[in-house]
């Protein structure tokens, strides 16, 4: 499959919007643009940025999840991945190499973040767990705000609202980008914590358990109720979408009740 190299200028374009706290839309729109597509499901648009080699910096690039949480914003994990040289593998939890390895690719990052986001200094922290991209405990490493640490974490997600994740295992090296809106609020033209961003440290888990609950939970088959359908279809297009949910609802269901 043909390598897609994307530009720091695009890179932009995606983060940026999510960063201010956007709606859902505005993100997609400028995802859609870059790609050419007018997917208008946030889980298909992210399935087909992912299926299309995007390289940036020689790391691939995959959306992990994207998704709008309600009453909160966009939230966004998307990841790199290169392939680690042989010799990496005899130093697989080495600080000074996951630096080297990512260190251009985790700058660009921190300064599209940094232009958009009231935030403390970045540094970093080994965490000695799961993290959010491997089932394996294991060592990995958080770029985070100076002191904006959730010691309450249970999911790699939730470490810090804005982190910046390296961790090597299956013979790569892993980039990650996780950005949860809950922490944050706008002031002056820019995203800032809210003063109590321990509330909401969880929300991106939060989010993504709920999702599952109501889209597999019952696995026999059963229709989904119209408030699971609804909050299924919020977190995939945005709250912009509210007010035209019952008219949707009611001619789908006016649909399936006129098919044989």
């Amino acid at each position: 499959m043909a390598i897609h190299e994307i530009t720091i200028h695009e890179l932009n374009r995606i983060l940026t919007p999510i960063f201010r706290l956007e709606p859902l839309g505005n993100v997609m729109s400028e995802i859609g643009e870059i790609l050419g597509s007018d997917s208008t499901y946030a889980s298909d648009l992210a399935k087909e940025f992912s299926g299309l080699n995007l390289h940036y910096r020689e790391f691939q690039i995959h959306i992990s999840d994207l998704r709008w949480i309600r009453d909160r914003g966009p939230s966004i994990t998307i990841q790199f991945r290169c392939p680690a040289k042989g010799w990496h593998d005899f130093f697989p939890d080495s600080e000074w190499l996951a630096k080297k390895v990512t260190r251009e690719l985790v700058d660009d990052l921190k300064k599209i973040a940094e232009k958009e986001l009231d935030i403390p200094r970045f540094s970093i922290t080994q965490i000695d767990g799961f993290s959010s991209t491997s089932r394996d405990k294991k060592s990995w490493w958080s770029i985070h705000p100076k002191g904006v640490f959730n010691r309450s974490w249970s999911a790699g997600y939730d470490v810090s609202p804005i982190q910046i994740s390296l961790e090597t295992h299956s013979k790569k090296w892993f980039v990650s980008l996780g950005f949860n809106p809950g922490a944050f609020e706008r002031k002056d033209g820019k995203s800032v914590l809210r003063s109590d961003w321990e509330t909401y440290a969880n929300e991106v888990s939060l989010a993504i358990e709920a999702h599952a609950r109501r889209t597999y939970g019952k696995g026999d088959g059963s229709a989904m109720s119209y408030e699971n359908w609804v909050e299924v279809v919020i977190a995939n297009v945005g709250e912009e979408i509210i007010p035209d949910l019952p008219g949707i609802w009611e001619r789908m269901e006016a649909k399936e009740n006129s098919t044989p």
